[in-house]
């Protein structure tokens, strides 16, 4: 039995940050480091009871947070104190894994996730941090497993810490969507396979419009040339972007090896473009390889 949480803090001092540039300051200075209290400062689900510590004030009780979680791995939540609604991770070392959360480049780099995006919108003010669990890094991914199975967390995407084939993801796994897409293109022949799929979620109505006289292309035929360059371009992106090989990623961080099924599973595991992997294997095909990021290095199982 967990002994009854400690809570921390009781009100929510205006900080700044050390470094944060303009850009982020003026996208969500008021809302990241709100001093509103929450609108109900009760909102903490049940299980907050039994954890191990509950931080309330998070922005103040940086350096507090740092200290209690030093050199210790285990089970943490992100709760919502508006919403109600929270998130469950678990690392390693859970001191750097929850400073991430204070860090300008965390935030750029992770934009797309759904806790980050919350956060942003909240602001980090209205989020508590509550301890689950201490536990060695032999059962952290078990334990993260139980809890996520049993609480549900909403802002969770898995419902358990293991990938379909049964190998275990490493802890920043669990966090899985796509980096930011900012200044990236996509070929003519990706961006046609894109409007088939943006087309399949449309509304018959919409398709209605698109369709017929509605369509700019409407009455209009691509000419033999033209319809040759787009197979050729067609046939040259599946097979540069095949993503039907087993993939095997070191993660130097962790010194684990995970095999996936495929590009995209691999890349989806770390947050990454599978294009980002493809290119990263391809380029470093040959002599040595630079870790992806610092961290990972890729390897194709090609026939």
């Amino acid at each position: 039995m967990l002994a009854a949480a400690k809570y921390v803090g009781a009100a929510l001092p205006l900080i700044g940050v050390d470094g944060a540039s303009r850009r982020i300051k003026n996208m969500f200075f008021h809302k990241f480091y709100s001093t509103a209290l929450p609108s109900s400062s009760l909102n903490l689900p049940d299980f907050a009871l039994n954890a191990l510590k509950v931080f309330q004030n998070v922005l103040s009780d940086r350096s507090e947070i740092s200290n209690y979680l030093r050199g210790k791995s285990g089970v943490y939540c992100w709760v919502n104190l508006i919403t109600g609604k929270y998130y469950i991770g678990s690392a390693v070392d859970l001191s750097n894994r929850v400073n991430d959360y204070y860090q300008e480049s965390y935030y750029e780099s992770r934009s797309n996730t759904i806790i980050v995006r919350s956060i942003l919108k909240y602001g980090l003010s209205n989020f508590a941090l509550v301890i689950l669990e201490f536990t060695d890094k032999d059962n952290l991914l078990s334990r993260e497993d139980h809890f996520i199975l049993t609480l549900k967390p909403e802002y969770n995407i898995l419902q358990n810490a293991k990938n379909s084939m049964g190998y275990k993801h490493t802890p920043e796994s669990i966090e899985k969507i796509r980096e930011s897409s900012s200044g990236r293109t996509h070929s003519l022949e990706a961006r046609q396979l894109m409007s088939v799929a943006a087309k399949a979620r449309m509304t018959e109505a919409a398709i209605e419009k698109m369709s017929g006289a509605g369509n700019p292309f409407y009455g209009k035929t691509h000419s033999e040339e033209t319809k040759a360059k787009l197979s050729e371009a067609a046939k040259t992106w599946f097979k540069n972007n095949n993503t039907g090989f087993a993939v095997e990623v070191l993660d130097l961080e962790n010194n684990t090896t995970t095999v996936y099924r495929s590009i995209n599973e691999a890349a989806r595991s770390i947050n990454i473009y599978a294009s980002s992997l493809s290119n990263w294997e391809k380029k470093h095909s040959t002599g040595t390889k630079a870790p992806y990021k610092g961290r990972y290095i890729f390897t194709i199982k090609r026939p």
